[in-house]
């Protein structure tokens, strides 16, 4: 276990001269949420730290449009991630700084095509083989209804990997009474 300890907002001073801890007061007197705190704060150092620590009330447009251009083509970071650093400089130069960027003329990162690995009946065959009985019949459940493990697990009600088999009373049907229809 590490000695840092990420889940609990930094304290502040009461007047925040550093530029971070000024990012920190506005986003924390905006109620918005830790998570978008320490992504914000997380985004606009990487800023900072791309542009040699030049302050970004010395930089504009064209310093965002250089940094979101490279985490998209160097970084090969996916649009969703380019979208979040982007909405952070945004949030900081707009509320904080009150500075308008006008027209960001970035390089769009491109979304990666990712092929799903598919098993022949055979592979899984062979991987079901492996299975304990305990697990055995999710496993073909699975398979064989093409759902993906955390599904099963929500269906399931449990983890997939510390599934237990269902108890009886679970398998058992309740009965339903008809539901009375609308007149029309």
């Amino acid at each position: 276990m590490g000695d840092k300890i990420d889940d609990i907002p930094t304290p502040l001073p009461t007047e925040p001269t550093r530029l971070i801890d000024q990012l920190r007061w506005l986003i924390r007197q905006r109620h918005l949420a830790w998570a978008t705190e320490k992504t914000y704060v997380y985004w606009v150092k990487r800023y900072i730290y791309f542009h040699h620590k030049t302050h970004p009330k010395n930089m504009g447009a064209a310093e965002v449009d250089a940094f979101l251009s490279h985490i998209a083509i160097q970084g090969q970071c996916s649009p969703s991630t380019q979208a979040i650093a982007l909405n952070a400089l945004v949030f900081l130069y707009r509320e904080l700084l009150q500075q308008d960027l006008g027209v960001l003329n970035f390089q769009f990162s491109k979304r990666q095509r990712r092929l799903p690995s598919v098993f022949s009946a055979e592979e899984a065959t062979r991987v079901l083989s492996f299975l304990s009985e305990q697990y055995l019949l999710m496993a073909q459940l699975m398979y064989g209804a093409g759902l993906r493990a955390s599904l099963q697990g929500r269906i399931h009600g449990g983890s997939a990997m510390t599934a237990r088999p269902l108890a009886p009373e679970h398998l058992q049907c309740t009965p339903t009474k008809p539901r009375k229809r609308a007149a029309s």
